[in-house]
């Protein structure tokens, strides 16, 4: 049996969710990644207060969701493959200030959802079939909101808010819960794996299959299910809006499906101006007046690890959402991590880069900032974006380094923007959240991003040496007229020629041409050194031989 249970007077969590909240992951139900909620605004920023300053093991930040002036992170603290530990800390939203600590639990991956005076986390213990003692409590939690106190516990994960009722994956499938007491609703017992929730419909992206499933919220019945275009440990995530789902993959495509069956709509592939940068990584959209946002980057190569090869760039794409059609395009030389958040005409998008007081002090070091990346002089950056035009608002640097954690995640509440971070280490994973306001007075150097405009690497020239005689036959005492005019430079004009007639290393004269004798009975090496418009060198040489 697929499905069991129905819907019997579900009584809702006290309060419900709030028009300045920002109550669960990516914004809402449907992932949107969009709210109506106020942030910062400009000209400046300027922050508030981090997770950096407390005298508290923040661990790598699984999500955060702010409710009622209080800002609830969940994270994990220790991760192995018999141990999980993790927990939920409380902040004052404004103050920074810790309100309640629940550091008792399993490995916290995924953002709490917040809902009146109720907090729903799901802790997660090791697949290993004897945990170790110190393993935290598994399983989904009902926290009470003002003391973290437990209401309920039971057995789910990766928990969605929707009308009145909880939604959540377990190990029968997928599961609608009341919120007030933790008891099932109905099961499906055919799909499970991260859910969103729109117009009546539980949009389930299954775990065991490429595939998506859309179920009845009410009854769990499943209305279709559909294979998807690519493979699902390729989606970077997925929202729906107006009766279409839209679904990111790396590396680097966005995909509209059809909220009524699945099937594909319109395919659209992400693209960098420059040649050289082929993007590595696409973010969980978001959606927002008919304007699909999605970022890119082309940091890692193939085993994750920072590629720094070629241009280094990252971008921010707005496509129509009812064509795929590109609206504008953001590009920068930083680092683009995380998915992007739309709030009241703004965008923002978080990333790395480096800053222009470390900048000042590392020049001449290196050509251009985006150099400095994967380097101690790396910092968390904000890019605030018009989302009407892509227009850049305001940019601000973190005056600090984070080490290796990545943004995971953005939330707005309250004029305030939130950014948390992840380093997804083995064993301890480490995080932090810092917390930004607007400002109208100008940031110092060091919280100031760098030059950050597009950086591209010169390409070196090629140097070749050819003569006029076909055969390469030469008698002593013979002068050979030497050509370098077949040298080249794919991206700009070379500047100098150089000749090193006789192979002493030394380049005694220039041009075009050189003239060669060619010696009696020994070999003579002619090297060739040519420079392009923008520095690059190329060497090249020949031996000339009398037969």
């Amino acid at each position: 049996m697929a499905f069991a249970g129905a819907f019997s007077g579900v009584a809702q969590t006290s309060d419900e969710v709030t028009d300045d909240d920002w109550a669960t992951t990516r914004a809402d139900a449907a992932r949107t990644g969009a709210t109506d909620n106020s942030g910062p605004s400009g000209p400046y920023a300027d922050e508030v207060w981090n997770t950096n300053d407390e005298d508290i093991n923040t661990g790598g930040v699984g999500g955060a969701v702010i409710s009622d002036d209080t800002v609830y992170v969940g994270s994990t603290t220790y991760s192995e493959y018999n141990r999980h530990n993790g927990q939920v800390i409380a902040y004052n939203a404004t103050t920074g200030g810790v309100l309640w600590q629940r550091t008792d639990l399993a490995a916290v991956e995924t953002s709490p959802v917040v809902v009146g005076d109720t907090v729903f986390v799901s802790a997660l213990a090791p697949s290993h079939d004897r945990p170790a003692p110190s393993t935290g409590k598994a399983g989904l939690f009902a926290l009470d909101a003002e003391t973290g106190e437990t209401k309920w516990n039971r057995d789910g994960n990766r928990p969605m808010y929707a009308d009145g009722v909880l939604y959540v994956a377990t190990g029968d499938g997928t599961e609608a819960v009341n919120p007030q007491s933790g008891t099932t609703v109905w099961t499906n017992t055919d799909v499970r794996g991260s859910m969103s929730v729109s117009d009546g419909t539980v949009y389930v992206l299954n775990d065991t299959g490429d595939s998506m499933s859309a179920l009845d919220a009410q009854t769990g019945t499943e209305q279709w299910s559909a294979s998807l275009p690519v493979s699902e440990d390729d989606v970077s995530g997925y929202t729906v809006s107006n009766g279409v789902i839209y679904l990111t993959a790396n590396p680097n495509t966005v995909y509209a499906l059809s909220a009524d069956d699945g099937g594909v709509l319109w395919t659209k592939t992400a693209e960098h101006s420059l040649p050289d940068s082929s993007i590595d990584e696409i973010s969980a959209p978001a959606i927002a007046d008919g304007v699909v946002y999605v970022g890119t980057d082309d940091d890692l190569d193939d085993t994750g690890y920072s590629q720094k090869e070629g241009e280094e760039m990252g971008a921010v794409h707005a496509f129509g959402a009812q064509t795929g059609e590109q609206v504008w395009r953001f590009e920068t030389a930083a680092d683009i991590q995380g998915p992007p958040i739309v709030t009241d005409g703004q965008l923002y998008i978080g990333g790395e880069y480096t800053n222009q007081d470390s900048w000042e002090d590392e020049s001449e070091y290196a050509d251009h900032p985006s150099d400095l990346l994967d380097t101690v002089y790396e910092r968390k950056v904000v890019y605030a974006l018009n989302a009407e035009s892509g227009d850049e608002q305001w940019s601000y640097a973190v005056p600090r380094s984070y080490g290796d954690d990545r943004v995971r995640g953005l939330a707005v509440a309250n004029g305030y923007l939130y950014e948390w971070t992840d380093d997804d280490a083995p064993s301890t994973p480490r995080g932090d959240m810092f917390v930004i306001k607007t400002s109208d007075d100008e940031p110092e150097k060091n919280e100031q991003l760098a030059d950050d405009s597009l950086y591209e690497q010169n390409a070196d020239p090629t140097a070749t040496i050819t003569t006029d005689d076909e055969d390469g036959q030469y008698e002593g005492g013979q002068t050979v007229v030497l050509s370098a005019t077949e040298s080249s430079d794919s991206d700009g004009e070379i500047v100098s020629y150089e000749w090193d007639v006789d192979g002493d290393g030394e380049y005694e004269t220039s041009g075009t041409t050189a003239e060669v004798t060619v010696p009696e009975c020994e070999t003579v090496t002619v090297n060739l050194r040519v420079t392009d418009d923008d520095g690059g060198v190329s060497t090249g040489s020949a031996e000339l031989r009398a037969q």
